[in-house]
């Protein structure tokens, strides 16, 4: 049990990583959500000189795999190294994971101390004892489109504000990680130039929620982006650009879309998918099935309780 006082919060990202001199300073280190559980952990990439004494510090809250679809294939291939297993076998506390896909790859690589967390970010705010409510989607609506992160997804991004804002959807484009790469720079002046469309970086942690809040509902990449939107009871279309969102709309019973395909034993963009989206938003109330999640989510925050609960409360 911990008192307010004893809880020091600060803000760190993969341009200013933790130092082992910071490490060593906390009794206990939270790794909240994230890509942790690559073939190669995260963790690998610490230049530790104690990496014992990390690991007797850590507690992994909500990480994920991350294979490029995260189908069957992946399910029964996607195995790590024997340094990353060692690892996860030195773990103590309770290993929290963001979906069941991650569990189950966990648990198929001999991994015992793991179980079902669900990401943090569905606690960004307190939606679960609140009534679920999802307006419908009205005509001409304002719609924040989430952009990929990789650049080989720019050109279907470019494509799907093209079809979007045929059918008079009113765009906001937002760029997660903002404009690091000169084809998101290039996509985002392609969209002003073509659509007339200002595309906002949100790669800050104060910018996304005022832009979201203004809008009606969410289709985009970025998984993040999308629990945003439901826990503030704006309906949310995930298009899957990688394992992570596959998983997550998995979770739902939900895993028609996705950015790549396979294709005789290779991996390849998927170049109907746009038509795909077009077909889902006619034939799909959006808004009825971000209810049926946030409803599945609020049953499955009783395991994230009791993770919690097993993990920090003795």
């Amino acid at each position: 049990n911990f008192i307010e006082k004893d809880i020091k919060v600060f803000f760190q990202n993969r341009h200013s990583p933790l130092n082992e001199t910071q490490i060593l300073e906390f009794d206990k280190i939270i790794l909240a959500g994230g890509p942790f559980f690559k073939k190669q952990l995260l963790i690998n990439n610490l230049s530790l000189r104690k990496p014992e004494l990390f690991l007797e510090k850590i507690i992994l809250f909500g990480g994920g795999w991350k294979p490029i679809i995260g189908d069957e294939t992946d399910r029964l291939n996607y195995l790590y190294d024997k340094r990353s297993i060692k690892i996860l076998d030195s773990i103590s506390t309770p290993i929290g994971t963001r979906d069941f896909d991650t569990l189950f790859n966990l648990s198929k690589n001999g991994i015992q101390n793991v179980s079902y967390s669900g990401c943090p970010a569905w606690f960004a705010k307190n939606s679960f004892q609140d009534k679920i409510i999802f307006d419908e989607i009205p005509n001409n609506p304002v719609c924040l489109c989430t952009a990929p992160q990789t650049d080989h997804l720019q050109l279907q991004f470019r494509n799907l504000l093209c079809s979007l804002t045929k059918q008079g959807y009113r765009i906001k484009a937002a760029f997660n990680k903002g404009f690091e790469t000169s084809e998101q720079k290039y996509t985002k002046e392609w969209i002003l130039e073509n659509l007339n469309i200002y595309s906002y970086d949100t790669s800050g942690p104060s910018t996304f929620p005022e832009i979201m809040n203004s809008c009606d509902l969410h289709i985009g990449f970025r998984v993040h982006s999308h629990i945003y939107s439901l826990i503030s009871f704006i309906p949310s279309l995930l298009i899957p650009e990688d394992g992570r969102g596959f998983s997550i709309n998995r979770l739902f019973g939900f895993s028609r879309l996705h950015a790549f395909k396979r294709s005789n034993n290779s991996i390849i963009i998927n170049e109907n998918l746009v038509n795909e989206i077009e077909d889902l938003i006619v034939n799909t109330n959006i808004s009825e099935n971000s209810y049926k999640y946030m409803n599945i989510m609020k049953d499955l925050n009783l395991l994230t309780e009791k993770f919690l609960h097993k993990t920090f409360i003795r």
